[in-house]
């Protein structure tokens, strides 16, 4: 579930995370989205993920996850 390959946010949220994004401490964006996002309501993802990565390379020059 972590990642950011596609995001379906709530405009709420979205504001949300707008004026709480400085107070809150986290290195990587997709932690700090999945707890900013946990207080205000449980988080609901699909398993098994709709996203999957192909080959062998991360398209942004990270570590490849299988």
């Amino acid at each position: 579930m972590w990642g950011s390959q596609a995001l379906l946010i709530a405009r709420r949220t979205v504001q949300f995370f707008a004026t709480s994004w400085g107070s809150y401490p986290a290195f990587n964006a997709d932690i700090k989205l999945a707890r900013l996002a946990a207080k205000l309501c449980p988080i609901l993802f699909h398993q098994p993920s709709l996203v999957q990565h192909v080959g062998k390379e991360s398209c942004w020059g990270g570590p490849f996850l299988a």
